[in-house]
């Protein structure tokens, strides 16, 4: 008897179809549905034959696949899932994923001679390396258009091949790599055309007087309307038969911002004296494309009018900025214009420095305040700056008499150092209405009071609580600079860092600087500011009582103006960790410098200023150690023979100061894979203690476990069960010999 037994192999889905290029957002998958099958298994591999995976499982019998990416091609296979077992895979089809359309925009007669199409952002489906065609037509049909260029996505495509002043219709399609398939739509089309010239003229002012400058620019009126300047060459012909002026090919002055960077001509009134009105002729000759055109501009020069002691200069659209002042009132009326041209600028050259005045009243036409330009005027005492400005220049209030100020609305730019040194200044004020700059307490800040700007130099409290949320003061702007009521700043978690102590240049009442225990870049010290861990002295107040001061051994840098105006600081440790010191001028009351270890010296530049806003100026020292304004005093430094890069000069003195003792500061006990730095302190026969010196290092037991740096750190390697470590600092200062040992317990 024979038994056969039958073995069923279930069947494999038909007719599996994978979409090609039918959507943006997925791939669909259909197939056959088998009468048994309970589910289905979509099976997806690439084009090489790779990375084959099981995408999902499903019961219906289609698939939308929305994690293909666009413009790649996939086959496609369907497993059917039975109640007791699973079928073979169905034959594979292959399908893709349409392209985003791109977005696209051409200019309209932004340029003379091309179009430019710019397209939008890599759609997030799409894939990087995919590209955009650009095509272009004549007529607002895409049947007529022609491929002209491809680009990338965020980029530029520029048309040159165009006829200036027609319009063209252009389309874009994304592509990715040879896949013709799976290319998007064409986007909507998008009209361009470059600029036509129609006529020129001649841009500038046509009446000056004595003082007076202007600029002049050929401009070119276009189809569309629109006025830019030519694009081709020009030359100009000034004809001045009266010899009062001179027309020359000059840079833009740095001072002014109504013109842009480079040459321009420039139309200059050289004789004072004109009493009779006379006109120049300044004719332009031009050529674009071949196209030659002359035009002529008449320029009118009048007596200059009574009561205006300003020079100025007019831009090529007819704005004035004031460059200077000749007067001698003290309560002054600035005009809103001159020969019908306003005036928008005090340039940073137009400064009433020192003048005397009492009163100001500024027009509102007045859009920039220039640098320096009240600089000093110590009698000034109020002002009101009109809601039609923008701009407050560097340094435009320092050293006023301002008792108060409002920021309005308008202000959206105070360069650095704005109010530095108005010592008379207890508040400033923002409208509130200002996008850019805010103020608490009479204390300016940006909007979202992120930053600190300026603290005024006569607010009267004695203590200031930075707010919590400053994340930042500049050294560049006025920050407390002056502040002389001042006697305690605290320092809130979110100021974790302050690059330089310039922030609290002349502060000369503050005697304490705290920082909250939370913040995590910087700590004090006894009122002192430092870094976290206490490698940089930034501040030593400036009325610190102390009369002597050893620098903690952890410091490495000195900030630039660390001691800056310490005036009761008699005598100065500086221990051996030091390498970077640039800040001890202006410490009049400084009698000795006395350092542990090499040469730490740098050369420093600083600001000078005395509480009265009187003397000002940058000054580099002959010598680093002066200790006054008016003279420089060299103030003699100790250092020991042992140490190195001394030089010669006659303030150096080799000091013969006997090491007494020697101790190691450092963790007992360390552990497994860790860096431990030790520093050597040392006790002198000159009664200094505790002071960090210059050692060698060595480990006498357990250098198996560890290793020391010759600064002392000690790097300890993997251990896993306790061990000891011994390291010995040896120092030879003042013609003796001290070595001391610390043993480290090493845990796992």
């Amino acid at each position: 008897v024979v038994i056969l037994y039958a073995i069923w192999h279930p069947a494999a889905p038909d007719e599996v179809n994978a979409s090609d290029a039918t959507s943006t957002d997925f791939i669909k998958i259909t197939w056959t549905p088998l009468p048994e099958a309970v589910a289905y298994e979509i099976w997806r591999e690439d084009e090489d034959g790779n990375n084959i995976t099981n995408v999902d499982r499903v019961i219906a019998s289609e698939f939308e696949d929305t994690s293909a990416i666009p413009g790649v091609f996939y086959y496609y296979s369907v497993k059917a899932i039975f109640q007791n077992s699973i079928g073979e895979m169905s034959m594979a089809d292959c399908g893709c994923r349409k392209l985003q359309t791109p977005s696209v925009f051409a200019s309209q007669g932004e340029s003379w001679n091309q179009v430019i199409i710019t397209t939008g952002a890599l759609p997030i489906s799409n894939p990087n390396g995919s590209r955009i065609e650009i095509w272009r037509s004549d007529s607002s049909s895409i049947l007529d258009a022609e491929k002209i260029g491809t680009v990338s996505y965020s980029s530029k495509y520029y048309d040159t091949t165009i006829i200036a002043g027609k319009n063209y219709y252009y389309w874009a399609r994304s592509y990715y790599q040879t896949n013709d398939v799976a290319k998007s739509d064409f986007s909507a089309s998008t009209i361009g055309y470059s600029c036509e010239i129609s006529s020129v003229y001649i841009s500038g002012a046509s009446t000056l007087t004595p003082g007076g400058r202007a600029c002049y620019r050929l401009m070119a009126i276009c189809n569309d309307g629109s006025v830019r300047e030519f694009p081709g060459s020009v030359s100009y012909e000034f004809q001045d038969r009266y010899g009062i002026a001179n027309f020359k090919n000059e840079s833009m002055p740095s001072y002014s911002s109504l013109e842009s960077s480079g040459y321009l001509w420039w139309l200059t009134i050289t004789n004072t004296n004109v009493s009779t009105s006379r006109a120049i002729t300044l004719t332009a000759t031009s050529n674009y494309k071949d196209v030659s055109r002359t035009v002529s501009k008449s320029i009118s020069i009048k007596p200059k009018p009574d009561n205006f002691p300003y020079s100025y200069m007019v831009s090529s659209s007819g704005f004035v900025s004031l460059t200077g002042y000749s007067g001698t009132d003290i309560n002054i009326t600035v005009p809103s214009q001159i020969n019908g041209m306003p005036i928008v600028e005090l340039a940073d050259t137009f400064s009433f420095d020192k003048k005397g005045i009492k009163s100001i009243s500024l027009p509102s036409s007045l859009q920039i305040i220039g640098g320096r330009a009240f600089y000093l005027c110590k009698s000034l005492t109020s002002i009101s700056i009109p809601s039609s400005v923008t701009k407050i220049g560097s340094s435009a209030f320092t050293g006023t008499g301002l008792i108060t100020i409002t920021i309005p609305e308008s202000i959206t730019s105070i360069d650095r150092g704005a109010f530095d040194y108005a010592c008379r200044l207890q508040s400033i004020n923002v409208d509130s209405r200002n996008t850019r700059y805010s103020s608490s307490a009479g204390v300016l800040f940006n909007k979202d009071m992120t930053e600190l700007i300026a603290y005024p130099p006569a607010k009267s409290n004695t203590m200031y609580n930075i707010p919590n949320g400053v994340t930042y003061i500049s050294s560049y702007s006025s920050g407390f600079h002056a502040c002389f009521n001042l006697k305690t700043i605290t320092i809130p978690n979110s100021l974790t860092g302050i690059s330089t102590g310039q922030v609290f240049h002349n502060c000369d009442a503050l005697s304490s600087i705290q920082v909250n225990d939370g913040n995590p870049g910087l700590c004090s010290n006894d009122g002192v500011l430092y870094s976290k861990n206490m490698d940089k002295l930034i501040k030593y107040p400036n009325d610190k009582k102390n009369t002597s001061f050893i620098v903690p051994a952890t410091v490495e840098i000195i900030d630039g103006c660390a001691f800056y105006c310490a005036t009761n600081l008699c005598q100065l440790i500086i221990p051996a960790s030091v390498t970077n010191c640039c800040g001890i001028a202006g410490c009049k009351s400084l009698a000795s410098i006395y350092c542990f270890g090499d040469y730490p010296f740098r050369s420093p530049l600083f600001y000078i200023y005395n509480s009265n806003g009187e003397t000002y100026g940058l000054q580099v020292y002959g010598s680093l150690f002066n200790s006054s304004w008016g003279s420089e005093r060299n103030i003699p430094i100790y250092y020991f023979s042992e140490t190195s890069n001394w030089g010669t000069a006659s303030y150096l003195n080799e000091w013969n100061n006997p090491l007494i003792s020697l101790e190691i500061n450092g963790p007992s006990t360390v552990t497994s894979n860790s860096a431990n730095k030790f520093i050597g302190l040392g006790t002198f026969a000159s009664g200094h203690a505790d002071v960090g010196c210059k050692v060698s290092w060595m480990i006498t037991e357990g250098v198996e476990y560890a290793s020391i740096s010759a600064d002392g750190v000690v790097s300890i390697g993997v251990v896993n069960e306790p061990h000891t470590v011994k390291i010995r600092a040896t120092a030879t200062l003042g013609g003796v010999t001290r070595n001391v040992t610390k043993a480290l317990s090493v845990n796992p």
